[in-house]
């Protein structure tokens, strides 16, 4: 998100921390729900999250302002039967946005799985496929 800052202000749309007081007031949503992607609140009070919020926001902005990446949103969203592909990527993605740290730990957590920490989050890690081997989602 710092790095699409300027051209989302410059926009019109104003980023938030989906942590801060007014964005929780505002959506009273469930923390792992509220966390579990970007939102985008429109102005006339919609309210969007992950792939869907994405292309939203591509499509808003005005054409000089377009990145490349909001022009491939805007022709993917288009494409018949390509949302529901950008929004499972979206969510594999937003799985494993704190996966890139470095530095890895494995934990125990609910249900038997294990979930590897990083030092700024979590990636969660699949049970044994065979003989004792793992993948990392």
């Amino acid at each position: 998100m710092a790095r699409a800052r300027g051209t989302l202000e410059a926009g019109g749309f104003r980023p938030e921390p989906l942590q801060s007081p007014w964005v929780r007031a505002n959506l009273n949503m469930p923390e792992e729900l509220l966390l579990s992607e970007m939102r985008v609140l429109t102005v006339d009070g919609r309210l969007m999250g992950g792939a869907d919020a994405l292309v939203y926001m591509s499509r808003t902005l005005s054409v000089r302002l377009r990145p490349w990446w909001a022009w491939v949103l805007i022709i993917a969203g288009r494409i018949p039967f390509a949302m529901p592909v950008l929004r499972f990527a979206y969510a594999r993605i937003a799985e494993h946005r704190y996966c890139s740290t470095g530095v890895l730990s494995r934990v125990p957590i609910a249900g038997g799985d294990t979930r590897t920490t990083g030092q700024s989050g979590s990636c969660p890690v699949r049970k044994p496929q065979a003989a004792g081997k793992e993948r990392i989602q």
